[in-house]
């Protein structure tokens, strides 16, 4: 929270635009993501928004049936995010009027709190 935004930015040092924020965190678990947010909607699997989890990646589009931003949920119907107008990292609640219009839909990448490791991907 707190980085600045930057419009294709993808590290900490030189800001963030939404869709670098997330594949930078994803990144430190291991987990690599597309760089567009446009890309980052058709992985993992689809949540429906009652069934929202932190780390789910929730989606939004200011026009059209693809995505022009991308934050991750962090709970309480609340979601961070790098936020142009804003001008840096920020947690916005998905209930907020332009959110809530504007929401396109979420997806699981992976079980991220999953103490049990995933035993087709990790070997004995």
């Amino acid at each position: 929270v707190g980085v600045r935004y930057r419009y294709g930015g993808n590290s900490e040092k030189s800001g963030f635009d939404c869709s670098g924020l997330v594949k930078s965190l994803f990144s430190k678990f291991d987990i690599e993501l597309p760089r567009s947010s446009r890309e980052q909607f058709r992985q993992g699997e689809k949540v429906n928004r009652d069934e929202l989890e932190v780390g789910d990646l929730v989606f939004f589009s200011s026009g059209g049936k693809q995505p022009n931003h991308v934050g991750i949920y962090v709970g309480d119907n609340k979601f961070l995010h790098a936020a142009r107008k804003a001008r840096q990292v920020i947690v916005s609640d998905l209930n907020k009027l332009w959110y809530n219009v504007r929401y396109l839909g979420a997806r699981r990448i992976a079980d991220l709190w999953n103490d049990e490791p995933d035993p087709e991907t990790h070997s004995n």
